[in-house]
């Protein structure tokens, strides 16, 4: 068995940011520069002349062609898809390998040369390595003859990528992909649903694109006036946080504001901001240009792109972070139809939230489909119920309770007896169940568009001396934040075993040893590594405990942004990593069975699958989705199926 280590430099007229279809379809694409290797052996390097691309290259082909050899490629579905529009050949999948793939499966950059400097010390770029790509390989194409000497040097940029890929896939640990079955088969499933693509109602993206452009020159001139000419775009954050008086200008941040603020100017500011913070106009430019020629968006999925829990990412549209709905079901219906009927004047909807509310419903079913959108219910607190053994809340789950109205119950002795209340137990569960305190309940409420002052009950409670509550205490009337300090502490009254496998996590976690909560613990050279229930391994790099500003803390080196970034950890976010990733195990697991099922999945996030089909494969993936993996307890996961025409949430 061999090794062949591939790379390919290759030009087109299309940005790649476009989409590999578009960029590989491109009537200027082509293969100009390529290097492989086989196991140890030299970088073998073929180059286009002046006159021709490379059209072919037989020894490479014909190793390829072997059964017992594989292919290893940095984002191999690159290499894959160039030599079958390149060559006309198509390399199997299943004897091919992603360093990027398995490199982000182990929590590494997935970029090569971010990966290369995670890994060794004496990785380096050249200097000119983008100025050489602009050359050669974007429009007008530089002639190779022109400069011998800038052309040879990248060739050789293209054989340092093949020495770093091998060098890199030799050093990367081999726990998940591609060694693990589970983690090849959702690579797959990533891949094919890529592939297949969701359409676009390219009509209506075109009209939004407009409209939200027009609403944000709009929102910009009201910003500008409002603020004396201080300030002339929204885009100006530093200035906006500065005339603020905020530290962070994140939604979160600004919807809490919103809530706090008496001053008029400030509250419009501040709703301007908020209006520019869901702007759409960036997620129809891309959705229309990276939409191909048969108007389906592809290739919108990373594997495994967010660190620590190993989510899949989003690319290019975002789809995990489209904007919400914020107008009303049948106001939004009413207007998608006047702009359908060439009518967008007779709309009801003011221009900001219409144009906000058109990038959802401008993904739309295949002609004669619907979408079956399915939503897994609370399937992180199902998780965290199983894995910390709270058997109380875990038979609420298993008998199909109302867990939510369960827990008001269970926090104040009273039955549920309106929406506030259950509103209550909701809000708990999400604030209090990987560690939060009371700041995490007071900002969930802000986050569920719930009055904390209506949903909390008032009570008796002292906080003297508690220094973590000083800066609540700034911006929150001082009986509200003793409430949710004492909800917390009724809540983690109520789940002891809850609270007891954080710490028994971090134990685990920072001996290096052991069990705790479904997850095993070891170390393997420089990571220390957490095993869960699937067999998949989540890795933290160098990790540190020691003394800091406050105190004692422990934090790892992990992926972030295409480098290695450090970032601290509590024993509740580790057990949220945990609990996380078995929601991220049990999404692989239906997105495997779907795809051998034959079900056409288009989307999928996190806790959300969606099929474009018929009613008979909506069926079958509810029922997928609502059966346990091997790993977990049977009976422990519901779903919930909702058929629309557009997407929507």
């Amino acid at each position: 068995m061999a090794f062949v280590f591939l790379d390919f430099e290759t030009r087109s007229s299309t940005p790649i940011e476009h989409g590999l279809t578009q960029y590989f379809g491109d009537k200027d694409f082509g293969i100009i520069v390529s290097c492989y290797a086989v196991n140890d052996g030299p970088v073998i390097k073929s180059a286009a002349n002046s006159t021709d691309i490379l059209r072919t290259q037989p020894e490479l082909i014909e190793l390829l062609r072997d059964p017992d050899n594989t292919l290893v490629a940095h984002n191999a579905e690159f290499e894959v898809k160039a030599m079958k529009e390149g060559y006309g050949y198509e390399h199997p999948w299943s004897r091919t390998i992603c360093t990027a793939a398995q490199a982000r499966a182990h929590n590494l950059p997935g970029n090569l040369d971010m990966l290369a400097k995670a890994l060794f010390t004496d990785a380096a770029k050249p200097a000119n390595a983008k100025a050489l790509i602009k050359r050669y390989a974007c429009p007008p194409f530089e002639d190779p003859a022109l400069d011998p000497a800038a052309w040879s040097q990248f060739v050789e940029y293209c054989a340092n990528d093949v020495e770093l890929m091998r060098r890199s896939f030799k050093a990367m640990p081999f726990l998940n992909y591609p060694m693990l079955k589970s983690d090849r088969e959702a690579f797959a499933a990533i891949r094919r649903i890529n592939d297949r693509g969701i359409k676009i109602d390219r009509e209506l993206a075109e009209y939004g694109c407009k409209l939200a452009a027009e609403t944000r020159d709009s929102v910009n001139q009201v910003l500008c006036k409002l603020t004396a000419g201080r300030i002339q775009t929204v885009s100006q954050t530093a200035a906006l946080a500065k005339l603020l008086d905020m530290g962070s200008l994140s939604a979160e941040a600004v919807e809490e504001a919103l809530e706090e603020s008496d001053s008029p100017v400030r509250s419009a500011i501040l709703m301007l901001r908020q209006m520019a913070g869901q702007s759409s106009a960036s997620k129809f430019e891309r959705l229309l240009s990276m939409s191909d020629s048969d108007d389906r968006l592809r290739g919108q999925f990373v594997f495994r792109g967010a660190p620590h829990t190993g989510r899949h990412a989003g690319f290019g549209v975002q789809v995990h972070n489209l904007p919400k709905q914020v107008i009303s079901q049948i106001n939004l219906e009413h207007d998608i139809a006047m702009i359908k009927a060439g009518a967008p004047q007779l709309c009801i909807s003011d221009p900001m939230p219409l144009a906000v509310s058109l990038v959802r419903p401008s993904l739309i079913a295949t002609e004669g489909n619907q979408f079956y959108d399915i939503d897994w219910n609370a399937i992180e607190a199902r998780l965290t119920a199983w894995a910390a053994e709270e058997q109380w809340i875990l038979d609420v789950f298993l008998e199909d309770r109302d867990a939510y109205v369960e827990t008001y119950t269970a926090l104040t002795g009273k039955e549920a007896k309106g929406k506030n209340d259950r509103n209550l137990g909701k809000v708990t569960t999400l604030a209090f169940g990987f560690g939060g305190g009371a700041g995490a309940l007071l900002r969930g409420c802000v986050q569920a568009h719930l009055r904390a002052t209506e949903v909390l009950p008032r009570v008796e409670y002292d906080i003297e001396g508690k220094a973590w509550l000083d800066d609540l205490l700034k911006r929150h009337p001082k009986w509200l934040v003793a409430s949710a300090e004492k909800i917390k502490m009724d809540w983690r009254a109520v789940r002891p075993a809850t609270v007891q496998a954080w710490a028994a996590v971090q134990d685990c976690f920072l001996s290096g040893e052991g069990r705790a909560a479904k997850m095993e613990f070891f170390r393997d050279g420089d990571a220390t590594v957490m095993k869960l229930p699937s067999g998949r391994h989540l890795i933290y790099w160098n990790v540190k405990y020691e003394r800091g500003a406050d105190g004692m803390e422990i934090s790892a080196l992990g992926a972030y942004k295409n480098s290695m970034h450090r970032s601290k950890l509590t024993k509740g976010k580790i057990f949220q990593n945990g609990i996380q990733a078995m929601a991220v195990d049990v999404l692989d697991n239906t997105l495997t069975r779907a795809e051998k099922a034959g079900l056409p999945t288009v989307l999928h996030i996190h806790d959300q699958v969606v099929a474009d089909g018929t009613a008979h494969d909506g069926e079958s993936l509810k029922a997928i989705m609502e059966t346990s993996p091997d790993w977990l307890q049977p009976g422990l996961l519901k779903a919930e199926l909702e058929v629309r025409e557009r997407f929507a949430k």
